[in-house]
Formats: C-alpha cells, structure tokens, sequence
C-alpha cells in the first residue's frame, strides 16, 4: 500500500474541516437565497402600495360631527370593577 492511501488522523481532521467548511457555506447560500426571494416579495409589495397610492383619490373634507348630549355616569351600568 502507497503512502497516499493511508489514512492518519491528520488527513482525517483535514477531510473534515474542509467538508465542514463546505457545509458551512452551503447552508450560507441556502439563506441568502430564502432571504432574497423574502425581499423581493417585500420590495414588490412596497412598489404596489406606492402605485396604489399615487392613483387613490384624494380624501374629502370630514363631515361635522353631530351634537351629542353629555353622558351621565351614575346611570351606566358597572359589569364589573377595575382593580
């Protein structure tokens, strides 16, 4: 057997550390991509609401409120008492 087939600890630890590297920035790339396809959906949502809101009518003049006469507390009714 060569000495490029024997497995010692050291290479294993190499093996590892590399693949665990690897592992690393996969899973790094898996959360950018779901975060881009988030802010997309965002971005998208926020364009919308823009257009929306540069053709929505502009808003009339509130009617008056009608006169309402004062309420009298000693005769509403106590459900129950706030401690």
């Amino acid at each position: 057997m060569s000495l490029a087939g024997k497995i010692t600890a050291r290479r294993l630890a190499d093996f590892l550390s590399h693949a665990s590297e690897h592992e690393t920035i996969r899973q790094q790339r898996i959360r950018d991509l779901e975060a881009k396809a988030i802010l997309e959906v965002i971005a998208g949502s926020v364009r919308q609401d823009l257009r929306e809101t540069a053709n929505a009518p502009e808003p009339t003049a509130l009617a008056p409120l009608a006169p309402t006469k004062p309420v009298d507390f000693a005769t509403l009714t106590a459900f129950e008492e706030f401690q």
